[in-house]
């Protein structure tokens, strides 16, 4: 009976990691950093993404990502765009929302989206089915 649960354990845990690993392998994101020296007559900042050269910019950030309460201060931004196609050369565009309203884009270096570590997932699930299997095997006398 003991055995049993083990296996079903074993046998459940490596569907979730292989699972988790197909997630992670069509998943990508990638990480985008700046910084500003000081935000005076600056709400926030938008960011686009374009994913070609023939493709239009589209707003990823889903929000105003707000500048620091305090203007004279410099400030260090980081978003992270995920959902994103591993593989896929991305271009960013920082859009820099003034108190006015008035808006200026600046371009950000291209990036290529990274997928997440799905070997590793994919190792953990191949682990426990061989578990499973010594697990089923009967002593041997």
């Amino acid at each position: 009976m003991k055995q049993r649960i083990i296996f079903a354990f074993l046998l459940v845990f490596s569907s979730i990691c292989f699972w988790q690993a197909w997630q992670q392998a069509h998943r990508g994101s990638i990480v985008l950093s700046w910084t500003s020296q000081s935000s005076f007559n600056i709400t926030g900042y938008y960011l686009y993404r374009s994913a070609g050269e023939n493709s239009p910019f589209e707003q990823a950030s889903p929000a105003l990502l707000p500048a620091p309460a305090d203007p004279a201060s410099s400030a260090a931004y980081q978003w992270t765009d995920s959902g994103l196609v591993p593989g896929t050369l991305y271009a960013y565009q920082l859009e820099e929302v003034r108190s006015d309203g008035s808006t200026r884009r600046q371009a950000l270096p291209a990036v290529r989206a990274e997928s997440g570590p799905w070997l590793a997932w994919a190792a953990a699930g191949v682990l426990a089915m061989v578990l499973a299997a010594l697990v089923l095997q009967k002593p041997r006398k």
